[in-house]
């Protein structure tokens, strides 16, 4: 079925006065395109011979030719000022919105009067409450503060204090706990250091064990330098011996230190040269 200009109209919705313009620029390419359509398909060259059908072929295409490139002359010619007309209209309304916008902007702040004062003073609200949960909390994206009544608002910025109070409490319960296993195990670490001091100690006083008792020893005790019997000996020597693996000698002057590192070494050399 073919189609005609109306149908093509119709289609694409045009107005009355398009279709009436429409018409009238397009109705004579459009017969003649028709009238050429049953004329150029009616030329058929079967030989090589048939040179004046060609020549016909060849003056028909040029008329042919002709009508396509005076319609779209005037397609261009048309849409030219189809668009023209379109930035006009664009052009006169943006005018015309441009004088009634900032009217209408003004009378709508006047008309919401009431509801900007409204909520502006949430908005307040909602800052202020915001301030005061924010200490207490990480976030109070979850709570509509600017509409929250007041009682329950004070409902949770109090349960917001009593859980931030909690959880400061729990540290410092668990800090404490921390510190107390801290101190025991430090208080247990300062008794080993003093048992195995002790224990040293004891360890010293019996490697001289068998000096004292040696037969030569109880019989020369008394020729040791500075001492008068053999219990001043042992007791001496031993206490030396004591102070000098104790925990406390570390943190004892440099003087003290090298006196007694002295007076064990000297005594110690007394008594081997008793046994010799």
């Amino acid at each position: 079925m073919e189609k005609n200009i109306i149908e093509v109209l119709d289609k694409n919705n045009a107005g009355d006065d398009t279709r009436v313009s429409l018409q009238g620029e397009f109705n004579k390419f459009f017969n003649q395109a028709k009238e050429f359509e049953k004329e150029a398909l009616s030329i058929i060259v079967s030989d090589i011979s048939q040179t004046d059908i060609m020549e016909e072929a060849k003056e028909l295409r040029k008329k042919v030719s002709t009508v396509r490139i005076e319609t779209e002359k005037r397609r261009a010619l048309l849409k030219a000022e189809s668009l023209k007309k379109g930035r006009a209209i664009d052009g006169v309304a943006n005018l015309i919105k441009g004088l009634i916008f900032p009217a209408e902007a003004h009378l709508k702040i006047q008309e919401n009067f009431v509801k900007n004062l409204e909520k502006e003073k949430r908005g307040e609200i909602e800052a202020k409450r915001t301030a005061e949960l924010l200490p207490y909390m990480e976030s109070v994206e979850n709570y509509d503060l600017a509409y929250m009544p007041e009682a329950q608002f004070q409902i949770t910025l109090a349960g917001a204090k009593a859980e931030q109070e909690r959880l400061v409490t729990e540290q410092k319960m668990l800090e404490e706990a921390i510190e107390r296993k801290r101190a025991e195990a430090e208080a247990e670490r300062v008794r080993m250091l003093a048992e195995n001091a002790k224990l040293k100690a004891e360890n010293e006083a019996l490697k001289v064990e068998p000096i004292i008792k040696h037969p030569v020893f109880t019989q020369q005790v008394a020729t040791v330098d500075s001492y008068s019997n053999k219990d001043r000996v042992i007791d001496y020597y031993n206490a030396f011996l004591i102070y000098s693996v104790n925990p406390i000698f570390e943190e004892a002057d440099d003087n003290v230190k090298n006196l007694f590192k002295s007076a064990v070494a000297a005594f110690k050399n007394s008594l081997e040269k008793i046994i010799k």
